[in-house]
């Protein structure tokens, strides 16, 4: 009785109200990436103009806090929640990280450290402050890190489609590192084409890799097994 009195205590403090209502709010945008890289030939050169627009839409959503805080308070007032925050005594300043230095809130979400504001702040303006824009600032950070290979791996894409003249950036990675004379491969890549073209065969990664020849094709070859590395990894 007395863990569930802690419990109902514990969710009903309006720091996890609206905690939850960032969260999923989050993760319904989130989930359009997830599902679009859980297709079957999906890869993240394909998912690039996905990826651009969740960040579009979570850099925006920054501005756009009013829609979700109706809907908090609507929840609030139907379970006589008060999202009135609980005044807190101010600490000592911290560094900010440096991974956050480009964010407009400079601490961690993991730490209890939560932005002193005037006693008269609206709820709606301390929490957008506190939560809101500091779990946005987060993800929007952790988007561009994670994501920053995209145009390497839409090159990737381009590799195998046979667009050479699109995968420079693949290319030129990878070159030096394999070894790859660019003459010939521009070579065997046209022959590759043509050998599809003949056989009446699409120009796709599976006919690409079924018809690819180590022995004559050997630059293509390898920068084909690299392509398959990363694609694999992000399917």
């Amino acid at each position: 009785m007395v863990e569930a009195i802690g419990l109902l205590r514990s969710i009903t403090k309006p720091e996890f109200v609206v905690n939850l209502f960032v969260i999923h709010s989050v993760l319904s945008v989130t989930n359009v990436l997830s599902k679009y890289l859980h297709g079957t030939n999906a890869t993240l050169g394909k998912a690039s103009s996905v990826i651009a627009s969740i960040q579009t839409t979570f850099v925006a959503s920054r501005n756009n806090f009013d829609d979700l805080w109706a809907k908090i308070e609507e929840f609030a007032n139907n379970n006589d929640i008060s999202l009135e925050p609980v005044s807190i005594s101010k600490k000592r300043e911290q560094q900010t990280p440096s991974k956050l230095s480009e964010c407009y809130v400079k601490t961690t979400l993991g730490r209890s450290q939560l932005t002193a504001l005037p006693s008269d702040t609206r709820p709606r303006d301390y929490w957008k402050i506190n939560v809101y824009n500091r779990v946005l600032d987060n993800v929007i950070s952790h988007f561009k890190r994670r994501f920053e290979s995209v145009p390497l791996a839409e090159s990737g894409d381009a590799f195998m489609q046979l667009h050479l003249a699109k995968a420079e950036d693949f290319i030129n990675h990878y070159k030096n590192i394999f070894k790859i004379d660019i003459h010939s491969l521009n070579a065997e890549a046209k022959v590759l084409k043509n050998i599809l073209a003949n056989k009446g065969l699409e120009v796709n990664f599976k006919n690409v890799e079924k018809e690819v020849n180590v022995d004559i094709m050997p630059n293509f070859y390898k920068l084909l097994q690299v392509a398959t590395v990363v694609k694999g990894v992000f399917q």
